[in-house]
Formats: C-alpha cells, sequence, structure tokens
C-alpha cells in the first residue's frame, strides 16, 4: 500500500570565513488514497498525509566569539518534523534518517584528536521534552553517511510513524552543529573553508 518515495530533507551547513548556516528543506511528500470498506466502515476513501516541517538558524564564528582568550563553543540548531495525519483508521509509515556528510574530508583537526565539529541529533515525542539519540559526535574529520539510529546507543535504524484517524502524530527531530572553540589553541587550519551536510529521509516499507 505504501509507495518507496524518496523524501529529501536538506541541512546546509556552509561555513565562509567561519560563518555556519545550518538549514533545512521540506515539501509535502505521500499522500494515499484507497477504496474503504463498507462492510466496516461506511466511508468511500481514506487519506493519509505524511509531511515534513523545517525551521533555519544560523551561527556565526568571528573575532567577537571565537578568537583566542574571549571565544567559547558557537553553534546552530535546525529542526525537522515528521507529520502524519489520516483519515483511515489507522496508518503507519516507516523511514531511515541520514546525515550525509561530504564526500571530502573540509575540517582538520588543529590538535589531533581533539574535535573541532561536533554533531548532535534528538528527538521528542510532544516537541518539548528532548532525548538525546547522537550527542557529540566527532565530526571534524568525517566523510560519508552517518546512519540516525532510533534512540541513544540503538542499532536499530527503522524509524516508525503510527496513527489513527483524527490524530495527528509527530515526531520531533533537531540536529545541531557545533564548532568548538579550543582555549589555548590558534584555529587558523579552518579559516576560510565550506562545509555541507544533507539530512536525507526515506520512506521505506515496513
Amino acid at each position: 500500500m505504501k509507495n518507496n518515495n524518496v523524501i529529501l530533507i536538506v541541512i546546509a551547513i556552509i561555513t565562509i570565513l567561519l560563518t555556519v548556516v545550518l538549514s533545512t528543506y521540506a515539501y509535502f511528500s505521500v499522500q494515499e488514497m484507497y477504496d474503504g470498506s463498507f462492510k466496516v466502515d461506511v466511508t468511500s476513501k481514506g487519506v493519509d498525509t505524511l509531511r515534513f516541517a523545517q525551521t533555519n538558524a544560523k551561527f556565526v564564528a568571528d573575532a567577537s566569539n571565537f578568537a583566542i582568550g574571549v571565544g567559547h563553543d558557537v553553534s546552530g540548531t535546525g529542526s525537522l518534523n515528521v507529520i502524519l495525519d489520516t483519515t483511515s483508521p489507522q496508518t503507519k509509515y516507516c523511514y531511515l534518517l541520514k546525515m550525509k556528510l561530504p564526500e571530502e574530508q573540509v575540517f582538520s583537526y588543529t590538535v589531533e584528536g581533539i574535535p573541532e565539529l561536533v554533531l548532535d541529533v534528538s528527538k521528542s515525542d510532544n516537541g518539548v521534552d528532548y532525548e538525546p539519540v547522537i550527542s557529540e559526535m566527532d565530526i571534524t574529520t568525517l566523510t560519508g553517511d552517518i546512519e540516525i539510529p532510533v534512540s541513544f546507543n540503538s542499532t536499530e535504524y527503522l524509524h516508525v510513524i503510527n496513527t489513527t484517524k483524527n490524530h495527528q502524530k509527530i515526531d520531533y527531530w533537531q540536529a545541531k552543529i557545533t564548532f568548538k572553540w579550543l582555549k589555548d589553541d590558534y584555529q587558523y587550519i579552518n579559516d576560510y573553508k565550506t562545509y555541507e551536510a544533507v539530512f536525507k529521509a526515506n520512506i521505506v516499507e515496513c
């Protein structure tokens, strides 16, 4: 019954002269219609609507907040909400989440092994209380895809969202990128760089 539509949700992190922009983009993704059963419900059809909503965030690391002696960590957070409504008695969808990092290394370590770019991902059922799913992951020199698990330290990556008629279900997601300030070190090695990552969700069969 489910489509295998591929949903792209983009979180772009662009670093230019230590300027980082964190954005998410989304669009209506799935709409299914099917004939109902007159044996059970006097309903001619049911509609599932699965959509994604987003916010954008920006942070800047410059001489006022990142210079040696006066600086501090700077970060930006983008949110992504997976929203499911239905007029059917019940419905369920499954999706996978990945953070797609650059294919080639962009950032480098000022001091070998000390993180300078870290990723946090968290999830909430109510939009208020968030639980960490990925915490302070060092992505300074990482490339390729990071799979987002269903919970912290989990090895399960198939996310399930389900609801019943007239009850909206929302999975609230937040992704945060932090540029770590090193108190005693000049971080010139990462000046004038552009960094981009993509948060990608794929609808899959349950």
